[in-house]
């Protein structure tokens, strides 16, 4: 028994180098610098905007800015104009996407977003950018 016990030690530790070493091996090495893209406008002119931090080859800041026409940014204001139920719908959305920046910086990969409720669009608009930017400061 004690010998199963001592194989099955060793099996997973071994598993959990060959873990660690392909997590690390998924992550590129980026080039320090800050990063800016902007979407295109959508069918209202808004447009959003990401803004990566890259510090000793790592993401290490993220904002995701979006913008209604005529460059104002959404914020708490959002939607105030509208009647209460799609001011309520306008504001999730904006407080859900503010969880993206937060989801990229600890997984590090703009493909392991999650979609969180109500910011749907803005993910996928999210993760294009984050997509680019990392794209352009993956080091070759």
């Amino acid at each position: 028994m004690n010998k199963t016990k001592h194989i099955i030690t060793k099996i997973a530790a071994v598993a959990v180098v060959l873990l660690m070493l392909v997590s690390c091996a998924a992550q590129p090495k980026l080039a320090d610098g800050e990063y800016v893209k902007a979407s295109a406008p959508d069918s209202h002119g808004g447009w959003a905007e990401v803004k990566i931090t890259v510090s000793g080859g790592k993401i290490t800041d993220c904002q995701f800015l979006m913008f209604e026409s005529g460059g104002i940014l959404k914020d708490e204001n959002y939607g105030s104009s509208l009647p209460a139920e799609l001011f309520d719908k306008a504001q999730t959305a904006l407080k859900g996407s503010q969880e993206y920046p937060k989801q990229l910086l600890a997984r590090g990969n703009a493909n392991d977003i999650s979609a969180v409720t109500g910011a749907t669009e803005s993910m996928k608009v999210f993760k294009e950018l984050a997509t680019q930017i990392i794209d352009e400061a993956t080091e070759k």
